[in-house]
């Protein structure tokens, strides 16, 4: 394009103003792009994030399952005696693995609590209050309230009936 040619078709009437068109329409697609990519990226992270969260509360459930039929163990092998301690549950934990596996003690113990000061003997006298056990004797760690069945009434129904959910149940290998 000769330097005449430019300035016929610069000179030319609405020459700026469908210039000034085409940039606008620019920015705007490009904006749009940019804004379908931030929406695109939030909600894989938010996927992401949702698949994780369940493959830990997976975890968290059998984790808890765990130490509940450990304890349930201690006591059926230590004629009612609740356990003071983790190491109390050192040998239940083969007893149970043999039923519930995948997890290591140490993934139990980073992620359940147990008031190691609880007696057998009060907890049997607990009356249920909406059909569920007045007292928390086994947590998780992470304050969070979800498990497969709820520990605490089973250790309330052991107490009371001498069984465990764990005596009917077939070996279940989970593994991570």
């Amino acid at each position: 394009m000769s330097n005449a040619q430019f300035q016929q078709t610069v000179s030319r009437p609405g020459f700026l103003s469908t210039l000034l068109q085409q940039r606008w329409f620019f920015y705007v697609s490009l904006g749009l792009v940019m804004f379908g990519m931030l929406v695109v990226a939030s909600g894989a992270w938010w996927v992401y994030a949702q698949v994780k969260r369940v493959g830990e509360m997976k975890i968290d459930c059998y984790c808890m399952d765990m130490a509940t039929f450990m304890v349930i163990e201690h006591m059926r092998a230590n004629h009612g005696e609740w356990p003071r301690g983790w190491e109390a549950l050192d040998d239940d934990f083969a007893t149970v693995s043999t039923k519930i596996s995948g997890w290591t003690p140490q993934d139990i113990k980073s992620r359940v609590e147990i008031d190691w000061n609880a007696s057998p003997q009060e907890l049997t006298r607990a009356k249920t209050k909406y059909g569920k056990p007045p007292f928390t004797v086994i947590w998780l760690r992470n304050g969070q309230i979800y498990h497969f069945d709820e520990p605490n009434q089973a250790i309330l129904d052991y107490l009371q009936t001498g069984k465990s959910k764990l005596d009917s149940s077939p070996a279940c290998p989970i593994t991570q």
